[in-house]
């Protein structure tokens, strides 16, 4: 699983805090909402929304 998020966002540390309580493993993806990250063509297509915090499972799917 990958989390894309911003370390000082709530929502995404709000994930970041489940996925460890529950062992997930995951890797996550920096993005800064400020940069410009969040309206490149690869983010857009996980979250269209440009919003984080975004999950991209193994198998492909995305959770908003």
């Amino acid at each position: 699983m990958k989390i894309y998020g911003f370390d000082l966002s709530n929502p995404t540390n709000k994930v970041r805090y489940v996925a460890n309580a529950l062992g997930e493993k995951y890797d996550f993806e920096f993005v800064v909402p400020f940069s410009g990250d969040l309206k490149n063509d690869h983010y857009r297509a996980i979250n269209p929304a440009e919003k984080v915090p975004a999950i991209v499972e193994d198998n492909g799917l995305t959770a908003l």
